[in-house]
């Protein structure tokens, strides 16, 4: 009985998220979108305590720990709202977000270890999710910010939500046609949509699927080389595809020649000024940083750089931590011995959108980034519990 009931709160968890991330899409902000956000807060809390209980050594999980509350201590003693573009910006939301973006490591794993949650509710899950990013992108006017039909005719932010999913599909490993299928379905969305960071962001996962799945092949000459018959089919036709909308659309040409040129939509100039407010900050606001979002007292803009971003706000401590989190989370995916070639490619997938995004975006203040660090999460449950089995044969 007791089993079930924590099956019931592991499913709606995975609702919350959908639910919370759902608001501004599907429907505004009402009592159950507030509702299914502190029910994400509590969750995370109630596994993180579990989490660390049971595993109080695990080095990941102290990093976590101690980002969490160097976020929460900052925000306390730092302006509660900054003005950007003519409206006020509350912190709180993005300390909020940041904070279910960290502490859904816990949650995740809490899940996997435990078994809470089956495939199929994974699978049920991602599509969910893919259905409200798609409807998301297909239904947002960009130029007017609200609601309308998008015509794929200017820059769509939202394609980073659908480049958040692509470590997820690697779920789908054991049906390798499904998952490819769907990750080149989102890599020609991500491809109209002209986000350059989230293009960058699809395809590094996809060249990562290729690999392991040319990987998992090796002792299987002939499966090998029909497999990489039609890697090279595909890769050529997304290429002659690429190529054919390249040359058919002014805009797509304008912002790949801006790419090539070095364009940076004018980040070199955000960049330069936060940097130099840094390094005239004085040696103590340099170390403990300046509080959550504090870059846009500095510009009115967001760094769109989270190393910049984490520098700024958080100092060298919150940098510290945040490098570290991610330094271990890739000593993991290459020296855990026994980790299935499934989890290291999802792994790998996730690191790449961690730090490719927070090279050219936002990552951390974005809650769409929880499914990066939640599938984290998830894979090294997955694997302690495999281990623990192991170990009581």
């Amino acid at each position: 009985m007791i089993k079930n009931r924590k099956n019931i709160f592991a499913v709606l968890f995975l609702i919350a998220i959908i639910l919370y991330i759902s608001q501004g899409i599907l429907f505004e902000g009402t009592w159950f979108t507030s509702l299914s956000g502190i029910y994400l807060l509590s969750f995370n809390v109630f596994a993180m305590q579990k989490v660390l209980g049971s595993r109080p050594g695990k080095f990941l999980f102290k990093l976590l720990l101690f980002m969490i509350g160097w976020i929460a201590i900052l925000w306390v003693i730092s302006p509660k709202s900054y003005h950007s573009s003519g409206e006020v910006v509350s912190t709180l939301y993005m300390v909020q977000y940041s904070m279910i973006v960290f502490s859904s490591v816990f949650s995740f794993y809490y899940i996997s270890e435990k078994k809470l949650i089956k495939d199929y509710n994974l699978f049920f899950f991602i599509i969910l999710l893919a259905m409200v990013y798609v409807y998301n992108i297909m239904h947002f006017d960009v130029a007017a910010d609200s609601a309308g039909v998008f015509d794929f005719s200017t820059v769509n932010n939202k394609s980073y939500s659908i480049a958040a999913l692509f470590p997820l599909l690697s779920v789908f490993w054991n049906k390798k046609w499904v998952m490819i299928s769907l990750m080149t379905a989102a890599l020609f969305l991500i491809a109209f949509c002209l986000k350059r960071g989230a293009m960058l962001i699809a395809i590094s996962c996809y060249l990562i699927a290729f690999i392991f799945m040319f990987k998992e092949t090796q002792m299987n000459r002939k499966y090998r080389r029909v497999l990489f018959l039609l890697m090279v089919l595909l890769i050529f036709g997304i290429v002659y595809a690429f190529y054919t909308i390249y040359n058919s659309d002014d805009l797509i040409q304008a912002r790949i020649d801006l790419t090539l040129e070095g364009g940076s939509s004018g980040r070199d100039y955000i960049y330069a000024k936060i940097w130099d407010a840094w390094l005239n900050s004085g040696f103590i606001s340099m170390v403990v940083g300046h509080g959550p979002i504090s870059t846009l007292s500095v510009s009115s803009y967001y760094a769109h750089n989270d190393w910049l971003e984490i520098l700024f706000d958080f100092g060298l401590i919150g940098l510290f931590l945040y490098v570290g989190v991610l330094y271990y989370i890739t000593v993991y995916s290459f020296k855990r011995r026994g980790l299935p070639l499934q989890h290291k490619m999802g792994l790998l997938m996730c690191l790449s959108y961690i730090i490719l995004r927070s090279s050219f975006s936002m990552c951390i203040y974005e809650l769409d980034s929880l499914l990066a660090f939640g599938y984290i999460g998830y894979i090294m449950g997955d694997n302690y519990l495999k281990r623990k089995k192991e170990r009581n044969l």
